[in-house]
């Protein structure tokens, strides 16, 4: 498994409807369920701090997940996507030096 932790840069003024989305999430959550399982991961964690989301997931693959994320035609997609264009800014991938895992 891929242990993946971005740290995103959130709009300006956007954590608002960043928490509008997570709601509308929590709402869908066996969709969400759904989606992960077929991108091959089975945990996709959200962190806040002030203006920087952190996103964790852990992924067979990275690659096949992306692609499944662009073709599979989910309506879970429509929204990432708004989410992803109203709120999220510059992204960086931190470097796992070390990990622990059972």
């Amino acid at each position: 498994m891929q242990h993946i932790l971005m740290k995103i840069q959130l709009k300006p003024g956007s954590v608002p409807k960043l928490m509008e989305y997570v709601e509308e999430f929590k709402s869908r959550r066996a969709e969400c369920n759904e989606s992960l399982k077929a991108e091959g991961a089975d945990l996709e964690t959200f962190f806040i701090e002030g203006a920087t989301l952190y996103v964790y997931k852990r992924v067979k693959d990275m690659e096949e997940a992306k692609r499944y994320q662009q073709t599979s035609g989910q309506p879970i997609y429509e929204v990432v996507t708004r989410f992803t264009e109203d709120c999220l800014g510059a992204r960086v991938a931190l470097q796992g030096i070390l990990s622990f895992d059972l």
